[in-house]
């Protein structure tokens, strides 16, 4: 099987971003994606210029089998602020450069910088997805209204969008077909936009754009193909992963990573320990970024306050603080194997699992304001 990963830096220079910043947890998590996934077979890097030299710079270029480059080639019409993964879905006609890759000889898989492919599942459909989405989540209900004219073909509005943090193709020509569906969208729109001045209002009118184009369409094109698509997870309402022993996604928790250095400590202290245990060859790349040893896990009773004003950072994460606690608890990461000691402060993210020392053990939580996900 072919992995590959894409990275096209657009999208960062419309915002302003000249500088590309990765955190730790972020680059161990990349790295751990390379090389769990080179277990199936050869991985692809595909980028622009500006990615590409990044990358090199982060000391990653070394760990791919190849890097492609030729996502500098986006059309212009391609607004990178809307669609701000197009990258992904050019990456996949870019493939056919590879020197190593049979186009019409797959399986082909994609792979998001944030996700570490642990385990496979050993059976695999033609199509496999992450996780299945509900069409009643907020960035689905008005893309008919919004974007059906845009489609090349016809969509069918039944079925369920298909998460893309992994997927995985049995035959390149269905993930090519995939492509060029989700492309031509994006290119009508863009050309339509321009032509008619749509981006007089603000552009997060259209912030739904990408995952149609990106997730709704993949279910689209398979059934062109008169394939499904297969999850390889189920999520839970609130839109996060059920635990597993496949996949770690990061997805938004990225953002709780960020904000909480207690659970962005832990989850970096256990990928270090796991990578310096199943790839002991990883130790001198570690080294070189000073991640060959863990840090100190410490709770922050100041997260009670950030609690308080900080609802409003994070609308939509049901974030608990524990407020109180009598006995001992300890938190198990839904990201990473091993645990954590809770005390006063600690953060519970969601879809983490507190564990009770004993039934005598009392802990009281003071949550964020509730999930805007539908049940």
């Amino acid at each position: 099987m072919l992995t590959f990963h894409s990275i096209w830096t657009r999208p960062a220079v419309a915002k302003g971003n000249e500088e590309i910043t990765l955190w730790d947890f972020e680059w161990l998590t990349w790295l751990a994606g390379i090389l769990y996934a080179k277990q199936y077979g050869d991985v692809v890097l595909v980028a622009d210029e500006r990615g590409a030299e990044f990358v090199k710079k982060a000391g990653l270029a070394e760990c791919y089998d190849e890097v492609i480059l030729g996502l500098d080639e986006v059309p212009k019409e391609v607004d990178p602020e809307i669609f701000w993964a197009a990258g992904k879905l050019y990456a996949i006609r870019l493939l056919k450069r590879s020197r190593e890759f049979d186009p019409f000889d797959g399986p082909v898989a994609s792979l998001d910088w944030d996700c570490i492919p642990w385990n496979y599942p050993d059976e695999q459909q033609d199509i496999m997805c992450l996780n299945l989405e509900s069409l009643q989540w907020p960035w689905y209900k008005d893309c008919r209204s919004k974007y059906e004219k845009f489609v090349p073909k016809a969509v069918n509005w039944n079925l369920p969008p298909a998460n893309n943090g992994i997927f995985h193709f049995n035959h390149y020509k269905h993930m090519l077909a995939y492509s060029d569906l989700s492309i031509g969208f994006m290119e009508r729109f863009g050309r339509a936009a321009n032509q008619q001045n749509y981006f007089d209002q603000p552009r997060y009118v259209y912030g739904d754009a990408m995952t149609f184009a990106e997730q709704q369409l993949m279910a689209t094109a398979a059934w062109h193909s008169k394939r499904t698509i297969e999850p390889f997870l189920s999520a839970r309402a609130d839109g996060f992963l059920q635990p597993n022993t496949f996949f770690t996604h990061l997805w938004t928790t990225k953002n709780l990573y960020r904000a909480f250095p207690e659970a962005r400590i832990h989850y970096t202290n256990q990928l270090i320990r796991i990578l310096r245990q199943r790839f002991p060859e990883t130790h001198e790349i570690l080294e070189d970024k000073g991640l060959h040893v863990t840090q100190p896990v410490l709770t922050h009773e100041e997260n009670l306050v950030w609690n308080r004003e900080g609802q409003k950072h994070f609308p939509s994460h049901n974030v608990g603080i524990v407020k109180a606690l009598e006995g001992q608890a300890v938190l198990r990461d839904r990201n990473i194997s091993g645990s954590r000691s809770l005390a006063v402060g600690g953060v519970v993210l969601p879809g983490d699992r507190v564990l009770c020392g004993d039934s005598n053990t009392k802990i009281e939580l003071e949550f964020t304001q509730t999930s805007e996900y539908p049940a």
